[in-house]
């Protein structure tokens, strides 16, 4: 099966349907597949990582994220800008399966900026890592988020991204301790004001990594 066709061909990779494209994938060899997926991931866009979450989930339940070492035949084969890339499509479809609407929307604008995304569907929260601060987000809808500082995360809620503890309880313990940078409050026109305050707080990071 000859993948050539897929290698710095934009358009054609924009027009193929994903599950055309997944059903190629399992087809393949591994020399193939690490040839067609390295091609797939150099020349998509976020337009279609949207639209091929088929295939991002398909690589990471056979073969785990980059870096997993019972994996390792694939992702060594893998460029270390591509596993960037894939890092970067799971965090997308992580807010995409969580998110719905004008929330997804948003998130997935801040995904390449995302170190880590992680969620827990069964209990309706998502953590996401931006560095130097963190954004704790609840599926709920008209339940507010918080911004907070990584320190501050890391040492008071990190605990609870894998716990069963309610999300009430969260809460209560960023109000009460009064441990955020800001608050997410889903009003009209939320969009705004939160996009200013990421983009002001990513702007500080950016400037004291660029002095390092």
């Amino acid at each position: 099966l000859t993948m050539d066709k897929y290698k710095n061909n934009v358009t054609f990779v924009k027009k193929i349907k994903e599950q055309i494209f997944l059903g190629h994938l399992k087809q393949m060899n591994n020399k193939q597949l690490t040839q067609s997926f390295n091609n797939l991931l150099s020349v998509v866009d976020m337009e279609v990582f949207e639209r091929y979450q088929p295939v991002a989930n398909y690589i990471k339940s056979t073969y785990g994220k980059p870096g997993n070492v019972q994996s390792g035949y694939f992702w060594d084969e893998i460029t270390p800008d591509n596993q960037k890339r894939f890092h970067m499509w799971l965090n997308l479809v992580t807010i995409l399966e969580f998110f719905e609407g004008e929330r997804a929307d948003f998130w997935k604008r801040f995904v390449s900026r995302c170190r880590a995304i992680s969620s827990s569907y069964k209990h309706g929260r998502i953590f996401l890592d931006f560095g130097a601060f963190h954004v704790v987000e609840f599926r709920d809808v008209g339940r507010a988020g918080f911004i907070l500082d990584a320190k501050i995360y890391d040492q008071h809620i990190q605990q609870y991204e894998e716990s069963d503890v309610k999300n009430d309880d969260i809460r209560r313990k960023i109000l009460d301790g009064d441990l955020y940078l800001d608050r997410i409050l889903h009003h009209s026109g939320w969009q705004y004001k939160v996009a200013r305050t990421v983009e002001v707080l990513l702007s500080r990071n950016e400037v004291r990594h660029d002095a390092r």
